[in-house]
């Protein structure tokens, strides 16, 4: 078991990835481990409320094992996780009704991060993510006759991308 968790701590991201996506739990370790310190500092500079940061964090751990198949991140981890967190922090002052807060955020960011084009990625990747789910919660709260006319009328200008489950 300690040969095991030595393995996986030696790994590069990519390859860490690659075993992750497949449900290995001791990469997720890995990666939890490998992470978790620099994310709850760089969500606790935005958050005053340590509950908050730690449910924060148990949402972007929780999100990213639920969705470890679909989620693409080339290269280091790090900068996607960031993205995540950055998301949330932002949906959290979204949700309090704090939006000069969530302004200065964004020009509080590390510059290290700032040029990142994974971190764009991981933006862009975690939103579109994020509206297919609030979409699908939307879709399954219509009524009965509505769902019909949203499969009739609007899913094929859409595409297949927004199938009703």
């Amino acid at each position: 078991m300690l040969n095991n968790k030595l393995k996986h701590t030696e790994l590069d991201d990519q390859a860490l990835w690659a075993s992750f996506k497949e449900g290995d739990r001791m990469a997720f370790e890995a990666i939890y481990n490998r992470y978790i310190g620099q994310l709850y500092r760089e969500i606790a500079k935005r958050i005053a409320h340590q509950d908050a940061v730690e449910d924060l964090l148990q949402e972007i751990f929780l999100t990213l094992w639920e969705r470890r198949t679909v989620y693409q991140p080339k290269g280091d981890i790090y900068p996607y996780l960031f993205g995540m967190a950055i998301n949330r922090v932002l949906n959290y002052y979204r949700t309090n009704k704090r939006l000069p807060i969530m302004l200065e955020i964004w020009e509080n960011m590390p510059e290290d991060l700032m040029g990142l084009e994974e971190l764009s990625s991981a933006f862009k990747q975690a939103h579109t993510l994020e509206l297919e789910l609030l979409l699908d919660k939307a879709i399954a709260n219509l009524p009965a006759r509505m769902k019909e006319v949203y499969h009739m009328e609007l899913l094929p200008l859409s595409g297949d991308r927004f199938k009703i489950k």
